[in-house]
């Protein structure tokens, strides 16, 4: 798993003998997950809070458009800079997925090759072995994966609340 490595790397210097790493791993795990679990979760849910009050705000003061415009960017600064965060996140995981894919990619051709040594082939074997067994992409409790999908998904999602909300609002 993808947070397995990352607490090795975190934890190398500092090893404890006994059953204190699979603790320590697993609360680096779930805290890790939360943050991105309820991250994305505060995201929407600020998003659809702030263009609902914009658009309560528009209805009920007498400002123009030139005026209500740049006041509206300058308050949804905080939701540009959440929504880059998370294309950030997106972008670093599925920068990990590719890498992993590429490590297996040419463990497959090393084995297949002539030229490999018979310990490169089977240290091969064992990377190919543990990349099908523990590898699985980061998901936030088993409600979505990270990668790709879950940003264009989480615009979607956005959007049709917003379509909702003007529905609601205008209508």
């Amino acid at each position: 798993m993808l947070y397995k490595y990352y607490y090795y790397c975190y934890t190398k210097d500092n090893k404890t003998d006994g059953h204190d790493d699979d603790f320590k791993t697993l609360l680096f795990i779930i805290s890790h997950l939360l943050q991105v679990l309820l991250f994305t979760v505060g995201t929407f849910g600020f998003a659809i809070n702030s263009i609902a009050e914009h658009i309560e705000i528009g209805k009920r003061t007498a400002m123009s458009v030139d005026t209500f415009v740049p006041l509206a960017a300058v308050s949804l600064s905080w939701l540009i800079k959440n929504m880059v965060l998370f294309i950030y996140l997106v972008f670093e995981c599925e920068k990990f997925y590719s890498d992993m894919t590429e490590i297996r990619n040419t463990c497959l051709r090393l084995t297949v090759s002539r030229q490999s040594s018979d310990i490169q082939k089977i240290i091969c074997k064992n990377i190919e072995r543990i990349h099908t067994t523990v590898f699985e992409k980061l998901n936030a409790y088993q409600l979505y994966d990270v990668d790709a999908k879950i940003l264009l998904s989480f615009c979607g999602l956005v959007t049709g609340y917003t379509v909702v909300t003007l529905q609601f609002e205008f209508l």
